[in-house]
């Protein structure tokens, strides 16, 4: 089998070099490298954001060589984001999910948010949500949601992480918090003392 492969490899290796143009592959064949790429989501919210901050200080305290980067996403009106909200759920994961990104939101929004190939989306507040069920599963990705994500199912998230006070029903994925989700820095500290 070993050298079936290997032979299989060298002559595809072969045949690519010698025609670059007709390498063609369906999916997404490269994903996994050693750098971890997280998207950070954001609805303009100082505080949603800052708790999505927190969760990737976090993460890169545990993998140093964590990057990320922040999407501002903005929908083109309110039945736009109806449209995100159903196709989320309701259809197969996958299906059509970057058209609907591309057709609900901004211009803006769709160009800084297609453009970004993410490991794991971090998002906080329900309005995020689609977006990120949506990308995480173009992607491939792993998908965190802070706060209920409501209406879209627990199910459709990796992890959703929730205060207590949203009543969430108990599942695997899901991390019931006692406040919102915070990191006290020392310039914090020093800010509030000054």
């Amino acid at each position: 089998v070993r050298q079936g492969i290997e032979r299989f490899a060298g002559l595809l290796a072969r045949h690519i070099a010698e025609d670059p143009s007709q390498w063609l592959w369906m999916h997404k064949r490269w994903k996994y490298t050693p750098a971890r790429r997280v998207l950070v989501l954001s609805d303009g919210k100082a505080g949603h954001l800052k708790q999505s901050l927190a969760v990737v200080e976090l993460l890169r305290e545990a993998h140093p060589t964590l990057t990320h980067i922040v999407v501002e996403v903005r929908y083109r009106h309110r039945l736009a984001r109806a449209l995100a909200v159903c196709w989320s759920w309701w259809l197969p994961r996958r299906l059509g999910a970057a058209a609907c990104l591309r057709w609900t939101l901004t211009d803006e929004t769709a160009q800084a948010l297609l453009a970004r190939y993410a490991d794991l989306i971090v998002s906080c507040g329900s309005s995020l949500a689609p977006v990120n069920v949506l990308w995480a599963s173009e992607n491939l990705a792993k998908s965190v949601v802070i706060m209920n994500p409501a209406p879209i199912p627990l199910q459709r998230f990796h992890l959703v992480i929730a205060p207590q006070h949203d009543h969430l029903q108990r599942r695997a994925n899901v991390i019931q918090t006692s406040g919102a989700v915070s990191r006290i820095r020392d310039e914090d500290l020093r800010e509030a003392k000054g």
